[in-house]
């Protein structure tokens, strides 16, 4: 039985809610949902609490039903002694890799067999011999089988084990973040960050900070709340990629930080984009480029954090053909009607693309482009490119 349903039928089984065992265990019950959904494993202190809380060995709660073998180093005791732990993944990969090298010895008989074989064939008929060849071709099958099966359940229990020891090294017990406001007008975001450190002390202190994108990170300082937990606000020009951690410092003034999480498509959430694209032939003559194609334009409006309506949208766009340094087409788009149904202004449709027609345009070969500007209904100007050269 995997560690994440075991805990599951322990806790049902002592009569106890996901609230209730949080509780006890001084943590979310966030921590507990993750733990019995497979999403995170606890480490090892939380499972030497839970084997004291459910009152079984923490072998129990680590070890599948059939490996009973492996989990004989933690004996039957309460706690779980790291050492103890570490012995048992030490135990379990040396059982998978004496699964594969017997598997690879039965394999090594079963070719000498098979040889043996085909060399007395010449004595008997070739319906035995194909007989024979079938019956060992299935053991064969059969004893792969197994020892795949038997080596991917000693893996994945090696696994769960050494995301244990991995997630000893964190700092945070749990942590959280969320855009509590967006200024279109600025192109900021305001995240708020909470943060429960895995040990605290009466005088440790916290910060957070926000980097990646064409800025410089951003660290602000945390206060703390009840029950130890820190928290602060970042405001910051979000990008498509930022990463987030925390820094925890100690009275004695050491300092140790632990990346939290890598945020993706905050920018994308609010801010809508555009992309230019050339479809079709360029033909090169001397010094020039003659197109023959069309150019594809695709908006998409963002939504932020609604799911009904969008927050940020294309109004009208411009197509031009840069030749050098100068604009030698430009074809107007209007967008707004693409994005909005009559008879319900509030529905989404997803990205657009918009097809123009470029035929027989010819530019420079140097320093020659597509670009799309468009105007959003902040009147924010919105600009993309796509080389020719």
């Amino acid at each position: 039985m995997e560690i994440s349903k075991t805990i599951q039928q322990l806790r049902k089984g002592a009569g106890l809610s996901q609230e209730a065992l949080a509780e006890q265990l001084g943590l979310s019950r966030q921590a507990v949902s993750k733990w019995e959904s497979g999403a995170a494993i606890p480490s090892l202190e939380n499972l030497i609490e839970l084997s004291r809380i459910f009152g079984v060995p923490a072998g129990t709660l680590l070890q599948p039903e059939d490996a009973g073998e492996a989990a004989a180093p933690c004996g039957s005791g309460e706690t779980l002694p790291l050492e103890g732990v570490r012995e048992l993944l030490a135990q379990m990969e040396a059982r998978s890799a004496a699964i594969r090298r017997r598997r690879s010895r039965v394999m090594l008989g079963g070719a000498c067999l098979c040889a043996m074989v085909l060399a007395a064939g010449f004595l008997y008929l070739n319906g035995q011999v194909a007989g024979l060849r079938q019956q060992l071709q299935s053991l064969d099958g059969r004893v792969n089988g197994m020892g795949s099966e038997v080596a991917d359940r000693v893996e994945s229990v090696a696994a769960g084990l050494r995301e244990q020891f991995r997630e000893q090294e964190n700092l945070t017990a749990d942590y959280d973040w969320r855009v509590v406001d967006y200024d279109y007008e600025s192109g900021q975001a305001t995240l708020e960050i909470s943060a429960l450190p895995k040990t605290d002390q009466p005088e440790l202190s916290a910060s957070f900070t926000l980097s990646g994108g064409a800025g410089e990170p951003v660290t602000a300082p945390a206060s703390r709340e009840a029950g130890g937990r820190f928290s602060a606000r970042v405001t910051l020009k979000p990008a498509d990629e930022m990463k987030l951690s925390v820094s925890f410092e100690t009275p004695d003034g050491q300092t140790n930080h632990q990346l939290l999480e890598i945020l993706y498509g905050l920018e994308s959430r609010y801010q809508m984009t555009a992309t230019v694209a050339f479809e079709g032939k360029i033909q090169r003559q001397p010094g020039q480029l003659l197109l023959e194609g069309r150019a594809a334009v695709q908006v998409t409006a963002a939504s932020g954090d609604q799911e009904s309506s969008w927050v940020n949208w294309p109004v009208r766009g411009e197509l031009q053909v840069w030749s050098g340094n100068q604009v030698i087409y430009r074809e107007t788009i209007e967008a707004e009607d693409s994005f909005f149904s009559p008879d319900s202004p509030a529905e989404i449709f997803g990205p657009v693309t918009f097809y123009i027609p470029l035929e027989g345009i010819s530019v420079e070969e140097k320093s020659s482009e597509l670009r799309t500007v468009w105007v959003d209904n902040f009147g924010r100007e919105h600009t993309a490119r796509f080389p020719l050269s």
